[in-house]
């Protein structure tokens, strides 16, 4: 049980709690006529308070002047198997860049840029660039993977190296002219694929020729290249000025022979079921006329 002088001092040690939430000037004049605790006790309290509204107080007062605090040193992070220290607070900060899929189609060139400045903008080491290009890899661009020993399939070095070596800018130009020479339409393709292929063929296989160079030689390759036959001396002898032209007359002239075939289909068969009724109808009159 406690004695009134307990209670006495911890009342007065509450109360002086309650006031260390108080300015400063208004403290200290009530403690300067606070005689409840000791002077050793009053210093103690004294600095209590003052750690704990310090932080507060710079706070306030960096948000006043419009200052940044200053910056806590960055971490070491972990990548992969090994520390990558320096990771910047930015860095650390920004949402994980995507790298984008690659199937072969377009320059190498332009992708190997795409994934530095994915690698720079994610800190990626070079062995988790590695594994992040091997995994955008599709389609034709896959099958590098399949070029390079299983210890080598996930490093990035050995990965650039497969990708030039079967995307490089001689090979790529190359396989372009040759696809834009031999390029024939496919059975039942659209006409729109084919057109649009044979342009890209035309840009990548010829880059610094003009538009007008690209498109005339998309238009030689689109009239060359198509099918069927008699589409194709069609347009020949219609002599379209541009790719686009050729593309709409084709497009037209295809739709007409689909018709047609489409009617004559209808009178094969009408023509057709004709032919079993007579023959139905003749067999039951040889039947009935037999002599029993």
């Amino acid at each position: 049980m406690t004695t009134p002088t307990e209670r006495e001092e911890k009342a007065a040690t509450d109360a002086l709690a309650m006031m260390s939430f108080l300015p400063r000037r208004l403290f200290d004049s009530v403690l300067a006529h606070c005689h409840l605790l000791g002077p050793a006790d009053g210093a103690s309290l004294q600095r209590d308070r003052d750690e704990e509204i310090r932080p507060r107080q710079q706070e306030e007062t960096n948000r006043a002047d419009g200052s940044i605090p200053p910056l806590e040193p960055a971490p070491h992070r972990s990548d992969g198997n090994r520390l990558v220290p320096g990771a910047s607070a930015a860095v650390e900060g920004r949402p994980s860049v995507k790298l984008p899929h690659y199937n072969g189609e377009r320059p190498l060139a332009t992708y190997l840029v795409q994934i530095r400045l994915a690698a720079e903008l994610n800190g990626w080491s070079a062995e988790r660039t590695g594994v992040q290009v091997a995994l955008a890899l599709e389609g034709e661009a896959v099958q590098v993977l399949e070029d390079l020993p299983p210890a080598e399939q996930v490093s990035w070095t050995a990965i650039e190296a497969a990708l030039q070596r079967r995307f490089g800018q001689r090979i790529f130009i190359s396989d372009a002219r040759e696809q834009l020479a031999s390029r024939r339409r496919h059975k039942d393709e659209r006409l729109g694929k084919f057109a649009a292929d044979l342009q890209l063929y035309a840009r990548r296989g010829y880059p610094t020729y003009s538009q007008g160079l690209h498109e005339e030689m998309a238009l030689e390759a689109f009239v060359r290249g198509i099918h069927p036959e008699r589409l194709k001396e069609h347009l020949r002898l219609s002599a379209p000025s541009s790719l686009s032209a050729a593309f709409v007359e084709a497009k037209r002239v295809e739709n007409i022979f689909r018709t047609t075939e489409s009617r004559h289909c209808v009178r094969q068969t009408s023509m057709e079921e004709d032919e079993e009724e007579l023959e139905v109808t003749r067999q039951t009159t040889t039947a009935t006329q037999r002599p029993r």
